[in-house]
């Protein structure tokens, strides 16, 4: 089963890039509806090594649309509970898990070995914080939030804060919001990892510093150029 493992990842990417992403260590930070879909994307498609980081425990609240979270483990340690269960789904890939809050400049020890960080935050304070440090490590931040009906995403490299332009103009409100149907956090978490997979196998089609927005009722897709 094992060797069987990637073999439908082939040919849409090649065994030398598979290989590569045996040797690549990604952060995810939050463990709540994005970021349980975005660990185990990463675990099946082969990241050798993932950080998780959560300070969060499930409660009945997450049963409707966190990945992981079960009747079984409320009130038990998000960050725990997932690397519990990436372990059963790819033995192959290291899992270091952080039980905590991203609160001040020096958490910034918990991403510092990471070669990408993955944004699956609810909250913008968070998000400005994880921004802050990805500039400092001369990383890159693929970011992902959703609200209702609307989602967006992007892959951002850059040396200046992106986040102050994306949450202006009442933006900022409207995505902190707490109402999520099951279907909407696979869709971003889906697309943060088709970003990750372009960015690891150096794609030509990755657009660098582009933020998309989706809403599923009308289907429309926006593409925003912050550069």
């Amino acid at each position: 089963m094992l060797n069987q493992r990637y073999e439908r990842n082939l040919p849409l990417i090649s065994v030398k890039q598979q290989r590569a992403l045996a040797g690549v260590i990604v952060a995810i930070v939050g463990l709540g509806g994005l970021g349980g879909y975005v660990a185990e994307l990463c675990a099946r498609i082969g990241i050798g090594s993932l950080i998780i980081i959560d300070g969060d425990v499930f409660t009945g609240s997450n049963l409707n649309r966190q990945r992981f979270s079960t009747e079984y483990n409320l009130d038990k340690s998000k960050a725990e509970e997932t690397k519990r269960a990436l372990h059963e789904i790819n033995s192959e890939t290291k899992i270091t898990a952080h039980t905590v809050y991203l609160k001040d400049d020096t958490n910034i020890i918990y991403v510092q070995d990471a070669d990408i960080v993955i944004d699956c935050l609810d909250n913008i304070t968070g998000r400005f914080l994880i921004e802050k440090f990805c500039i400092s490590l001369k990383i890159p931040l693929i970011h992902g939030s959703l609200s209702d009906w609307d989602c967006q995403y992007g892959f951002f490299f850059s040396e200046r804060s992106l986040m102050k332009k994306i949450y202006s103009h009442g933006t900022a409100t409207k995505f902190e919001q707490k109402a999520n149907l099951p279907g909407v956090p696979p869709i971003v978490a889906a697309m943060q990892v088709n970003l990750l997979t372009l960015y690891l196998t150096e794609s030509e089609k990755l657009k660098v510093n582009n933020l998309y927005r989706f809403n599923i009722l009308s289907q429309e897709l926006v593409s925003l150029d912050l550069n």
